[in-house]
């Protein structure tokens, strides 16, 4: 009889242990606010469960020219990117490409990708270009609040003289990111 409680009682803790898929969410079911392909795979701004991770702009009009910047992260790799247009105002459907603006008052786009502590840019360590930067930025919606738009980038990370490391990024939108 000693035996048959202490079996029941750990079937019993058995059945009631908690699922072992540690609470993830099915990427196909999410509707995430960026997504975009990544040397080929599948990228989007996902927090550590591969939820929604909100996609965020600001406006900084502290400086001559108005700053505004676009912020996409995946957590579970440890990637963002980054958008920074520097106009005063946005056109919508324009297609803004690399145009690096001297500080404080020139106009530009800039753009920088990061996997991991590695940074990649157009123009990266001690302001070396990396020869086939690429970059298009297109907002679509606009109203004050939310943002829409797309974009694709090729971009580089400078290893040693003469060796780069390249991201290519194609097919990516965001979509209704607020503040």
């Amino acid at each position: 009889m000693k035996y048959t409680v202490s079996i029941l009682l750990m079937l019993l803790l058995a059945a009631c242990s908690k699922p072992t898929n540690n609470n993830k969410v099915d990427p196909s079911t999410v509707n995430y606010q960026m997504r975009a392909t990544l040397n080929g795979q599948s990228w989007t701004s996902a927090n550590f469960d591969n939820s929604n991770l909100p996609v965020t702009w600001l406006k900084d009009t502290s400086r001559p020219v108005t700053l505004w910047r676009i912020t996409g992260q995946n957590l579970n790799n440890g990637q963002s990117i980054q958008f920074n247009l520097v106009y005063n105002a946005i056109t919508l459907n324009a297609d803004y490409g690399l145009l690096y603006p001297v500080w404080p008052s020139d106009q530009g786009f800039y753009i920088s990708f990061n996997s991991q502590n590695n940074i990649y840019g157009g123009i990266v360590a001690n302001n070396m270009t990396f020869p086939r930067a690429e970059a298009r930025l297109r907002i679509t919606k606009f109203d004050g609040e939310r943002m829409s738009g797309s974009f694709d980038f090729k971009l580089g990370r400078y290893i040693s003289p003469g060796v780069w490391d390249s991201v290519v990024v194609t097919n990516g939108v965001f979509t209704d990111i607020t503040r």
